[in-house]
């Protein structure tokens, strides 16, 4: 409603989406988001799934530094 396009609104509703699917798999969403957007480029390769990188499937381990 306040986000200007629908555009805006569907970017807003995959971040709300993503952080509290965090939330749900008990992982902090700073944590997840940081080792995403630092993954972007070896997903864009081919180097990593995508589907891997989703909170429900990623290895907590991963995200521990």
């Amino acid at each position: 409603m306040f986000t200007g396009t629908p555009d805006s609104a569907n970017k807003a509703a995959l971040l709300y989406s993503l952080i509290l699917t965090c939330r749900m798999n008990s992982i902090d969403p700073r944590a997840y988001l940081e080792y995403v957007v630092n993954k972007a480029n070896a997903m864009r390769r081919g180097d990593i799934s995508s589907m891997s990188l989703l909170p429900q499937f990623i290895d907590k381990t991963l995200l521990t530094s």
